[in-house]
């Protein structure tokens, strides 16, 4: 038999995997993966990953947000590189030091609050684009569709 070609099972032996054991799902090289997955979230929560610069954590603690508790991350399960009970991962760096994104969790409810009343924010704003009022000046020769 050529090399690198597995041996065929004999005749009446099974493909299927043996009960109670369990197989991840192979997924080709080259296929984009979201390297920042989180599994197993809490339906009841919207997370997202928070960097820790520019004071953006406390920023986010002030807005709702909390810690999420510690999660698998990755398509691969990757390790978590926050020693306590909270998920992190190393996203980017700038000048050789390292930038860590934090995993934090809003409740549902307020997250949908907050995405309605930015929203409303928007649509108000074009609604004064349309008009031809933009910021507070008539328009100056820019197209205003009827």
């Amino acid at each position: 038999m050529p090399r690198g070609i597995p041996n065929k099972k004999p005749a009446g032996e099974s493909a299927k995997p043996v009960v109670g054991t369990s197989k991840k799902k192979r997924r080709p090289l080259g296929v984009s993966r979201l390297k920042l997955e989180v599994h197993n979230q809490d339906p009841n929560y919207v997370y997202r990953h928070v960097s820790d610069r520019d004071n953006r954590i406390n920023d986010a603690i002030e807005g709702g947000y909390e810690m999420a508790p510690q999660m698998e991350m990755g398509h691969d399960g990757r390790a978590n590189t926050d020693p306590g009970g909270r998920t992190s991962q190393v996203v980017d760096s700038i000048d050789g030091k390292p930038i860590t994104g934090h995993l934090m969790r809003i409740k549902r409810e307020w997250y949908e609050e907050d995405q309605a009343d930015k929203e409303k924010a928007l649509a108000e704003k074009d609604k004064t684009i349309a008009g031809g009022d933009i910021d507070g000046k008539m328009s100056d020769h820019r197209y205003i569709p009827t």
